[in-house]
């Protein structure tokens, strides 16, 4: 499972707060990521860390070739590389 990074957000000019990752609070103030993005950097909305969390979606992906359909691959690749 991957970890992602818990804020608490406070928007300046509404005094709306949240807490979450940086995609929820995207959605909970109604803007897309890159505007998100942007008022933070610009300091319209304060960001503090607050800890992390498991967002549920596994980074490992399942191999389905096998080790003898891999050597026929690098073995075509080698030929079609010098052919």
């Amino acid at each position: 499972m991957t970890m992602v990074k818990m804020y608490r957000f406070y928007d300046l000019e509404t005094k709306k707060q949240f807490e979450g990752t940086n995609a929820e609070a995207a959605n909970y103030f109604e803007v897309c990521r890159s505007t998100f993005d942007a008022r933070v950097k610009n300091g319209r909305i304060k960001r503090e860390p607050i800890g992390r969390k498991d967002n549920g979606i596994s980074n490992y992906n399942e191999k389905t070739s096998s080790q003898a359909y891999k050597r026929v691959l690098r073995k075509q690749l080698l030929i079609a590389s010098f052919g």
